[in-house]
């Protein structure tokens, strides 16, 4: 998106027998780990980090919603015609589209610890206010040419400036606001979307022979074609295994390493697609009971999941005494049954626990791409018994 008149640029009581159970709860689950967008029609959309559960229609919002960010609480949103910023709570209730006024045409929109940040398209500045709205500093950077996409890591905020040619740049600032550079990185075409991760800084370069670039931390290396056939593309987001972005109606996904470039990952998510989010402070699961309990001679372990994000299945581990590894007791993966807004209960038997023995079990989650995580460990001691014959 360059201005206003620019529409189509990218803008969880035991029976008597126990004698010991110890029981692990975990209150105050994390959000979900999904991914979202803007429509500039005016829709907020989300959907499950694997591509399903699509909902297009998530939260709506006219002025044309274009960048959005998540934290681990709120989703906020940039709204170009209306020159406001919106926010509501992270499962979309609340929602309020004139949070923050007073912007320029706001674009890419940040958020980290401290503070929200939007660059101002039609003014040449970068905005920021604190967490709660207030103090909103309209100019705290100036000097951009036409900023569009933003984002910040713990030490530098980083914006594209667009323009319809090439040899446009990328600009940089120390997270403070201070050493503005405007020209960090050049040789970009229509540069929109940008993100950042812990090695390299990514961006779009817009247009029919559109890509991504990326380049080193410090500006170096740069790589305009670093992944080729994004077509239009808008948007951007990274996490630690993909590349995501935006197109016309698209969201197109890439691995990291810039291989398995799939332009329609998820297709009509909706009309003129623009700003990308991942929650990265997720996790796979939302864990809210965990426990193990002796029952007829055998150990039984429950769990309960509240939510569940590209989860493929579960693993039970266990400790023997004296042992110090945990050595994983289940044979086959136990499948998952929920999803990211329903979780469900699970039940397996440990039947080759000895009997009057303390025993220590973790949960190991497993998502569809093979990552793991690991929960407990949780003890139980059997009560001093054979099992029934």
């Amino acid at each position: 998106m360059l201005n206003k008149m620019s529409q189509q640029q990218p803008a969880g009581c035991f029976a008597a027998f126990l004698a010991v159970v110890l029981l692990f709860v975990f209150s105050g689950p994390p959000a979900a780990a999904l991914v979202y967008w803007t429509t500039f029609g005016g829709d907020i959309g989300r959907a499950n980090l694997d591509g399903s559960v699509a909902n297009t229609e998530w939260i709506s919002s006219s002025g044309a919603p274009t960048g959005i960010a998540v934290d681990g609480s709120y989703v906020y949103w940039a709204r170009f015609f209306s020159d406001t910023v919106g926010r509501a709570n992270i499962d979309g209730s609340g929602a309020t589209n004139s949070w923050i006024t007073g912007p320029v045409g706001p674009n890419g929109i940040a958020v980290d610890a401290s503070y929200v940040y939007w660059a101002n398209t039609d003014d040449n500045t970068i905005g920021r206010a604190n967490l709660d709205g207030s103090g909103a500093n309209q100019s705290w950077i100036s000097g951009g040419t036409n900023p569009t996409g933003l984002v910040v890591d713990a030490n530098y905020v980083y914006w594209t400036n667009y323009s319809s040619g090439a040899g446009t740049t990328i600009g940089r600032a120390n997270i403070d606001g201070t050493g503005v550079n405007d020209s960090f990185i050049s040789g970009a075409t229509a540069p929109s979307g940008i993100a950042v991760d812990g090695s390299y800084v990514y961006w779009t370069n817009f247009g029919s022979s559109g890509s991504i670039g990326r380049a080193n931390l410090d500006g170096s290396g740069a790589n305009q074609s670093f992944v080729t056939g994004v077509v239009n593309s808008i948007g951007m987001a990274v996490d630690a295994n993909y590349i995501y972005w935006t197109t016309a109606d698209d969201i197109g996904r890439a691995n990291i390493d810039g291989s398995g470039g799939d332009a329609t990952w998820i297709e009509n998510v909706g009309s003129n697609t623009r700003g990308i989010a991942v929650d990265a402070t997720a996790t796979p699961i939302d864990l809210v009971r965990f426990v193990a309990r002796g029952v007829q001679g055998d150990v039984k372990v429950v769990w309960e999941t509240a939510a569940e994000i590209d989860t493929a299945g579960f693993h039970i581990w266990r400790r023997d005494p004296g042992e110090e590894d945990f050595v994983r007791v289940t044979g086959k993966m136990i499948p998952a049954e929920g999803n990211p807004f329903q979780g469900a209960t699970y039940r397996w038997i440990d039947m080759d626990a000895g009997p009057g023995v303390i025993y220590w079990y973790k949960l190991e989650d497993i998502d569809h791409g093979g990552i793991s995580a690991f929960h407990g460990p949780i003890r139980t001691m059997r009560k001093l018994m054979h099992k029934a014959e």
